[in-house]
């Protein structure tokens, strides 16, 4: 009830599960941090009320999910954006998610990213280089922005995935993603760290502007 959510829009690729079921709690988290609605309840997100919507890739449980379905989705997210004449520059995608580094999926999301589509990225929690999870490695694009997170005194949290120097420039931002308070199942509130709760704060400045 605190979100602005596109239902007409929305889509799920797990069968038997609509997109806007979210057993897991993740997913509504991240929606909370970019758009939660200043109204006096619960939180406020990074752009109050902005228009959510809700594609579900993951099942109930917080699996489920190929690159293949991922890429689905990506396009999906593109051709609403580009038929609907929606505003680029109050656009984003964000992507709470990742995996072993993909050429595939990098490539979708650079060639959605061409047509002037933003992404927010979660760069990963496995203390290791963006470079070899996917989509983080997609970071080197310009409007593919990668987030690394920090704690409340803006040290990077020991688990977060980082950039190496040497190895190209994928991590962009960091942003708060350790016991970030937001959204849960059924309208709960609840602390919950990762990457995944730090690009939901760079895509909600991306649709501010």
């Amino acid at each position: 009830e605190d979100l602005n959510i596109k239902k007409r829009r929305s889509k799920s690729w797990i069968r038997g599960e609509e997109a806007f079921s979210d057993g897991n709690g993740h997913g509504t988290h991240v929606a909370g941090t970019i758009g939660a609605l200043a109204n006096g309840k619960g939180v406020v997100g990074v752009a109050p009320g902005a228009e959510i919507i809700s594609l579900k890739v993951f099942n109930d449980s917080g699996g489920g999910a190929t690159y293949s379905t991922v890429i689905d989705a990506i396009n999906y997210a593109a051709e609403t954006i580009i038929s609907n004449n929606l505003d680029k520059s109050k656009t984003v995608i964000n992507l709470s998610l990742g995996g072993p580094f993909s050429q595939g999926l990098d490539q979708a999301v650079k060639n959605v990213a061409d047509q002037g589509i933003r992404f927010a990225v979660a760069a990963g929690n496995s203390l290791a280089d963006a470079d070899t999870y996917s989509p983080a490695s997609a970071g080197d694009h310009e409007n593919v922005y990668t987030v690394s997170a920090v704690d409340s005194n803006y040290q990077t949290a020991w688990w977060s995935n980082y950039d190496d120097a040497t190895g190209g420039d994928d991590v962009d931002f960091s942003a708060p993603g350790v016991n970030v308070y937001s959204y849960y199942q059924g309208g709960a509130l609840a602390f919950l760290s990762g990457t995944s709760m730090a690009a939901p704060h760079v895509a909600g400045l991306l649709i501010s502007g």
